[in-house]
């Protein structure tokens, strides 16, 4: 698997074992699981092809991970990140990573840059851009939502709405 920080991306975490068979109980955050079985993931420095996906409840997923086949060799991925090679997966023009938005500018409504995106924050409500300006002691917070930001694709960039305008300056 490529390890360059643009193709790798941390999709979930192991939680722990699942059932006598060597199924890996995961934590994941991304929109469709079922990529995973079209890709190779990386847990504790091992690449894994993925086998097997079932839902288990309370946003949690067995994963069958080719090679681990006991409980305890399960139990020992427990607290590790699950980290894949996103360069695999199909893209649409209408998508945008939000790792790809990672230093981009951020524009206002009349499309000047107003500073750019530190890191992206997963609150309750969802995911938010965490915005450094220059000059500016605080980094405000934008909920990722269309009422509030635009993204788009190609190139990945980001562009406030009025209401994201006025959030903004408070």
């Amino acid at each position: 698997m490529a390890d360059t920080p643009h193709n790798a991306i941390t999709v979930g975490a192991c939680k722990g074992p699942h059932g006598l068979q060597g199924w890996v109980k995961v934590r994941l955050d991304m929109a469709e699981p079922s990529l995973l079985l079209h890709t190779p993931v990386s847990i504790a420095g091992q690449t894994y092809a993925v086998q097997g996906l079932k839902t288990v409840g309370q946003g949690l997923w067995a994963v069958q991970l080719q090679g681990i086949t006991t409980p305890e060799a399960a139990a020992a991925l427990k607290g590790h990140p699950v980290v894949a090679d996103r360069s695999t997966w199909p893209t649409s023009e209408d998508e945008v990573y939000l790792a790809d938005m990672l230093g981009q500018t951020l524009y206002n409504s009349q499309n000047q840059p107003v500073g750019t995106v530190a890191s992206v924050a997963e609150l309750p409500a969802g995911p938010a851009l965490v915005i450094h300006i220059e000059g500016r002691k605080t980094q405000p917070i934008i909920p990722l939502e269309a009422a509030f930001v635009a993204l788009e694709s190609n190139p990945p960039h980001a562009t406030l709405t009025l209401l994201g305008d006025a959030l903004l300056n408070l």
